[in-house]
């Protein structure tokens, strides 16, 4: 019988905890959503978010039924107070705070509390679900959309520039543009992930031709336009994120220099006049120049915080009814001053402004410094086109401020899903230093 020294007592239980720990370790990873599950959730989901507004309330409690009870998942709870959360979480807080000072308080509390429902479950998508399955569930959801407008064959006329353009299921021909940019960026996206001929043309080439027609149909300037600076900075990052780590800051340097340049060309020989006869448009921009007028002097009454998130676009507010007969609008529903920035001046005012801002720019300088730090990845090169195309789209539409849309969705995951990315990075380096 061999008895334990008082020295081989304290090797013993230290070995023993070490293996312990070692396999808890080593079970630590990020919870995940299988994959096929997850392209079928984020499908169903981006259907919802397109035609809610058709499917009643009925659509948006299916959404909840998919994503909240996952709130608590494999035993992790993923709305921890962090200071992710916190970023994508400060516009809705501040819109349930605008409650007190709200012209129409019942509508903003309602709204707010919308908008922070669906920004929860975009943490939670953003957590569980895989990249390639997001990109691929957002894709098939797109062409199901698409489809739909292109075969209701619905289309419209621009009041201001006299054109015909498929408007389709949702009754405007931005939200058709938007969809089909979207579409486009993801199916490119998808090339860069490792996956056979098939899959890529079930994923890329099929869905291309759709977003293509689609955003041919749409005529939808400002998609056209921000997927091209889109695709540009896509090509720009690949290059950046191949290079040598320490030429990758002076190329960027470069590119952002010699689009500056040109800009200043552009703008000083009237570039910006051709482009825009180019695209159908005339220099207020099919009369966004009047709505912005109109919106600096509606948010000037109360410049600070606003009148209340979701509070001007109300029917009974005499502005607002003003405005809706300028424009045609005669369901007094889903009209904005199309610009992100001035349209949370009128909600929100300067804070909410500001505070939108530093949202847009944040995700842009995450991404960008990530590709310049660490070399591409798909995770990378998602959130900066995702970044890239809100920053550029919220000078003339309003896509992330409104609740139950798809723009939420995108934008709102680029900061989650790339904290969610590193800490499964650092998980697996540690599981790999453990097992060594």
């Amino acid at each position: 019988m061999t008895l334990n020294t008082p020295q081989s007592i304290p090797t013993s239980l230290s070995q023993n905890f070490a293996r312990l720990e070692h396999e808890r370790n080593s079970k630590k990873t990020e919870p995940r959503l299988n994959n096929f599950f997850g392209v079928i959730y984020v499908a169903i989901t981006t259907i919802i978010l397109a035609y809610g507004g058709l499917f009643g309330i009925a659509s948006i409690i299916v959404m909840y039924a998919m994503w909240l009870p996952k709130i608590s998942f494999k035993g992790v709870f993923l709305l921890q107070p962090s200071k992710e959360l916190l970023f994508v979480t400060s516009l809705a807080l501040l819109g349930i705070i605008s409650t007190a000072w709200s012209n129409y308080w019942s509508v903003s509390i309602y709204s707010s509390l919308e908008y922070l429902s669906l920004i929860f479950c975009t943490v939670i998508i953003s957590r569980i679900v895989r990249t390639p399955a997001f990109i691929r569930g957002v894709i098939i959801g797109s062409v199901l959309v698409l489809v739909a407008s292109i075969a209701s064959g619905v289309y419209g006329v621009d009041p201001f520039s006299g054109k015909n353009a498929l408007i389709g299921l949702f009754g405007s021909k931005n939200m058709v543009g938007l969809f089909a940019e979207i579409g486009i960026f993801l199916s490119v996206l998808s090339l860069f992930i490792r996956q056979s001929f098939i899959e890529k043309i079930i994923f890329a080439y099929g869905p291309l031709c759709v977003f293509a027609l689609s955003m041919y149909l749409s005529k939808s300037a400002s998609s056209m336009l921000s997927l091209i600076v889109i695709l540009l900075a896509i090509f720009a990052a690949v290059i950046i994120g191949k290079i040598p780590r320490s030429f990758r800051t002076a190329t960027f340097a470069m590119f952002t220099f010699i689009m500056l340049i040109g800009t200043v060309i552009g703008v000083a020989y009237d570039a910006q006049d051709t482009i825009l006869k180019g695209f159908g448009k005339d220099s207020t921009l099919t009369g966004r120049t009047h709505l912005w007028d109109e919106a600096i002097k509606s948010g000037a009454q109360t410049p600070v915080l606003g009148h209340g998130y979701s509070a001007f676009w109300v029917p009974g507010n005499r502005k607002a009814e003003q405005l809706w007969s300028e424009f045609g609008v005669k369901a007094r529903i889903g009209f904005h001053f199309h610009n992100v920035f001035l349209e949370t001046f009128v909600e929100l005012g300067i804070v909410g402004a500001a505070l939108v801002t530093f949202l847009i720019l944040g995700n842009c300088w995450k991404s960008i410094t990530l590709i310049i730090r660490n070399g591409m990845s798909v995770e990378y090169i998602l959130a900066l086109g995702i970044s890239i195309m809100f920053l550029i789209r919220a000078m003339v539409e309003v896509d992330i401020i409104g609740t139950f849309s798809i723009g939420p969705l995108l934008f709102y995951s680029v900061i989650p899903r790339l904290a969610t990315f590193h800490r499964e990075q650092r998980n697996q380096l540690r599981n790999q230093s453990l097992s060594a």
